[in-house]
């Protein structure tokens, strides 16, 4: 998570920042694929180097005055594979993985300079626990909060994937596969749901 000037970027460590979620000041909105790492992942002939976008949308109405609720991670307990480390920065902040059955639901927020709370939105009305809040330039407060929710339920779904270059060795050295699936919500927002894949080696 970070920012550059007026504008929020969120990516994810754990597929090294191939991803990127960008909220421009401007009230465009995307997710897309890094530039850089397009170019020495994928072949010449992919569509992906003419576009890199996976969604674009505008900047969704407020669910308050002055409160703007822009994106949900959700992490189910059966999908956290990854050990907290003693080598991590310090500024790392770690959350406790749910009970069985559960999921972690992270949300962003941004909130106008006229919004007043006390403590953080979602502290009251849904138990929210505070992670991290930062002012940008424009006045506006970034807020990222989380709770524990009911663990999705998804119907299984099957297909091939397509590798990137390094894909095929990443796979061979673990056996702990994920994937991000992309969601909008009814109020304009999106979802970044985290969810398991069996993947089936085939000569």
């Amino acid at each position: 998570m970070g920012n550059g000037k007026n504008d929020v970027y969120v990516t994810n460590r754990a597929i090294g920042k191939a991803v990127k979620t960008s909220l421009h000041e401007s009230g465009s909105w995307h997710i897309a694929f890094d530039s850089r790492f397009l170019k020495e992942e994928i072949q010449e002939e992919s569509r992906l180097l003419s576009n890199r976008f996976v969604d674009r949308w505008s900047r969704p109405a407020e669910i308050g005055a002055g409160c703007t609720l822009a994106l949900r991670i959700i992490i189910p307990e059966d999908t956290i594979t990854i050990p907290m480390r003693n080598t991590d920065p310090n500024s790392t902040v770690w959350i406790s993985a749910p009970p069985s059955g559960k999921a972690v639901e992270i949300v962003l927020l941004l909130t106008a300079p006229h919004f007043k709370t006390l403590g953080w939105p979602g502290r009251d009305t849904m138990g929210a626990q505070l992670l991290e809040s930062f002012q940008i330039e424009n006045g506006y407060r970034c807020w990222i909060v989380y709770y524990v929710i009911d663990k999705p339920k998804m119907d299984p779904r099957k297909g091939v994937p397509t590798y990137f270059k390094s894909g095929k060795r990443n796979i061979q050295k673990s056996r702990k596969y994920r994937a991000v699936i992309f969601s909008e919500s009814k109020d304009g927002s999106r979802i970044l749901f985290e969810c398991n894949v069996q993947i089936q080696m085939t000569s």
